[in-house]
């Protein structure tokens, strides 16, 4: 896996995603500003991702990612936080909802 390491895990993060949404879809349409909104706030925490690199706080190893940065945050980043804010966003709602059943 090697270099593509934290794209394949984007990807799965993706995969997961497509799953949530696939089974829930009926009921995530009608919510689908909360969860467009909760991602768009996380994409723009993926500019403090940038922050803490610059100052050190943490990095990523060159050896599992594309080393393609944008905006100075990795490019992977861009396809990980949106999904994985998508998906926790949307499974927030989904469970919310079960609960409310119960």
């Amino acid at each position: 896996m090697g270099r593509y390491l934290f794209l394949v895990i984007s990807l799965i993060v993706v995969l997961i995603n497509f799953v949530i949404w696939y089974k829930n879809w009926d009921f995530l349409k009608r919510h689908w500003r909360f969860v467009l909104v909760f991602t768009i706030f996380c994409l723009l925490c993926t500019l403090f991702d940038a922050l803490g690199q610059r100052w050190g706080a943490w990095g990523y190893s060159s050896r599992h990612t594309l080393n393609i940065r944008f905006l100075g945050v990795e490019v992977e980043n861009f396809i990980a936080f949106p999904a994985s804010s998508s998906a926790a966003g949307a499974y927030i709602i989904c469970h919310a909802r079960r609960s409310d059943k119960l």
